[in-house]
């Protein structure tokens, strides 16, 4: 299913990267999974999967339990949907966000120029393709603050970006709040690794992914890179 900020394009290689952090037992902690992309991709176990969604996390679990996403949705039963809003109904999120122009949360109803055969149907079949990467593994709705439970854990952090828009609760999301903690983590004993544009002092970019990414389609817009993160204090 697509999401806003998944990482469909570079999720094998953040998942070989953390693969590799990870001694034979050691836990790899995904806390911001999104649309599943990078947590699909990792084979290493233990693994635990998490994000602050409820909607997003009630259609995962549905998912996983056997339930079979429509291959189609109408623009009333999307407009029904986001007047409703019920985070316990599994076609929410997968309305909200796979079938919303550009992932953008309630973006507006997506019609079907860039997928022929509609965007519900994609993101059905993107979901449909990830139950098997993640047999057995618990998706849990928590906020990415919760301690780190378990030492020398691999922590993977996707927030929103800096200059994101669309994501659900990103107007409130505190992004020094977000560095802080992420920080205070890799001076423990937990190894962090961070996606993002860019990064406070004291961050080192260990990895860049592909060519530079326009925020936005009009002539000026500025341009990034993906990277991923690690304090120059943790591993």
């Amino acid at each position: 299913m697509q999401y806003l900020g998944g990482k469909s394009r570079i999720a094998k290689r953040i998942a070989a990267h953390l693969e590799a952090l990870a001694a034979p037992g050691a836990l790899i902690e995904d806390r911001f999974c999104g649309g599943l992309s990078v947590a699909a991709a990792i084979k290493h176990r233990p693994l635990r999967v998490a994000d602050a969604n409820a909607a997003l996390v009630c259609t995962l679990r549905a998912v996983q339990d056997g339930w079979v996403p429509p291959e189609s949705l109408s623009e009333a039963e999307y407009a029904v949907l986001k007047a409703t809003r019920d985070p316990t109904d599994p076609l929410t999120a997968f309305a909200a966000a796979g079938c919303s122009f550009g992932a953008k949360w309630w973006g507006g109803y997506a019609r079907a120029k860039m997928h022929p055969q509609g965007y519900a149907g994609f993101a059905s079949r993107s979901l449909r393709r990830k139950v098997g990467a993640l047999a057995g593994i618990c998706v849990e709705c928590t906020d990415y603050r919760e301690p780190v439970q378990v030492a020398g854990s691999i922590v993977y952090l996707d927030p929103p970006y800096a200059d994101a828009v669309g994501y659900p609760g990103c107007e409130e999301f505190d992004h020094a709040e977000f560095w802080t903690t992420a920080e205070q983590w890799a001076r423990g004993n937990v190894t962090v690794r961070v996606s993002e544009y860019s990064a406070p002092a004291g961050w080192i970019a260990v990895e860049e992914y592909g060519s530079s990414k326009k925020l936005s389609h009009t002539p000026n817009a500025r341009v990034r890179v993906e990277k991923l993160w690690k304090h120059e204090a943790g591993r």
